[in-house]
């Protein structure tokens, strides 16, 4: 295998791992802006308190749980106005020219992924929407910045195609990316705290991700016929 070439990276780009992808990734990318805010707030300010389950029969694994908001990052933008762009791309190069062409600008981009795919979870399982930052890149693996890690983590290019795009049904992402635009300006984000907390009260009351139980209604609603198969002497079954 040929050498790779001399990494590219994000200058300035400091990569403070966390607790959760989205808000960790949130956080990440405002900071090498310039703008301070932890991970509880980034959290908070997309409405990311919420539950949500989703039966995906003939997948692995066939029972999908999240115990936050479908689309954080989506919502913290709506949320905030905060000036994050999103990009989606019809093509896998398509998809990597952009993200590719936020980091030759000297900036970083947040990725959504299946980390299925990253070489760094080992092919575990599919989780789709996970967020990652792209700080950097060479001719064979992308560097990111990802959660627990306490080091940026390299993934083969060919993987990271693979890893952004996918038709996964409880997830399905096509090159999602947000980046801060050249020449945006970020200010403070505490007038959107109000609003946050009002839309992480209605998802778990009236929640809108379709037909897919989640909220408080719907998970008592889901917990009723388990405790019925369960509850009757029926063995449980572990889902895959």
């Amino acid at each position: 295998m040929e050498a790779a070439t001399e990494p590219r990276l994000v200058p300035g780009y400091h990569h403070v791992p966390g607790n959760h992808c989205g808000s960790t990734a949130l956080r990440n990318l405002l900071a090498f802006h310039g703008l301070e805010l932890s991970e509880e707030m980034a959290f908070g300010l997309g409405a990311g308190c919420c539950f949500y389950y989703v039966t995906l029969d003939g997948q692995s694994p066939s029972r999908f749980m999240n115990g936050r908001t479908g689309r954080l990052e989506e919502s913290f933008v709506q949320l905030t106005g905060a000036p994050l762009e999103l990009e989606t791309a019809d093509s896998d190069e398509g998809a990597w020219a952009a993200a590719r062409a936020v980091v030759d600008s000297g900036r970083p981009a947040l990725l959504l992924t299946d980390l299925y795919h990253l070489d760094h979870y080992g092919k575990s399982a599919h989780f789709p929407g996970h967020a990652v930052i792209l700080a950097g890149y060479d001719d064979q693996v992308a560097y990111l910045s990802d959660t627990a890690f306490e080091e940026l983590q390299t993934t083969r290019l060919e993987n990271l195609a693979k890893a952004r795009r996918t038709d996964h049904p409880a997830y399905p992402i096509a090159g999602h990316m947000f980046h801060v635009p050249e020449g945006a300006e970020l200010g403070g984000l505490d007038s959107a705290i109000p609003g946050a907390i009002e839309r992480a009260a209605q998802e778990m009351l009236e929640p809108s991700l379709g037909d897919r139980p989640c909220g408080a209604s719907r998970t008592r609603s889901r917990a009723g016929p388990m405790r019925s198969r369960t509850g009757s002497g029926a063995r449980a079954s572990p889902t895959r």
